[in-house]
C-alpha cells in the first residue's frame, strides 16, 4: 500500500502526464472522489478512460488526499461513505 504522499505524487505525474488536454481545460477537468466501493462508483461515472485508484491506509488519509486536490482545483465533493479507503482520478 503506498504512502499517502506516494499517492499525491502519482495523481500528480497522472494528471500532469494529460499535457495537451490540460492546456486545453486546466486542472477542472480532473475530478477526485473517495469511496468504500470503487467498482460500483467506476460504474456510476460510466467507465471514464482515464480512471485511476488507490487504496490508502484510512479514511483519513483517502479524505486528506482528496481535499489536497479539490484545494488544487480539482472537480469533486466530499463524500463516499464511512470507511473511504479508495481515492481515485479521472
Amino acid at each position: 500500500m503506498a504512502s499517502k504522499e506516494q499517492i499525491i505524487k502519482e495523481i500528480e505525474l497522472h494528471t500532469r502526464d494529460k499535457i495537451l488536454y490540460k492546456i486545453l481545460i486546466g486542472s477542472k477537468a480532473w475530478y477526485i472522489g473517495v469511496t468504500e466501493y470503487p467498482k460500483e462508483r467506476k460504474m456510476k461515472h460510466k467507465h471514464p478512460d482515464k480512471w485511476r485508484m488507490w487504496k490508502t491506509s484510512s479514511a483519513n488519509v483517502a479524505r486528506s488526499i482528496e481535499r489536497h486536490f479539490l484545494d488544487k482545483g480539482f472537480k469533486g465533493s466530499h463524500g463516499g461513505g464511512k470507511n473511504t479507503l479508495y481515492v481515485y482520478v479521472y
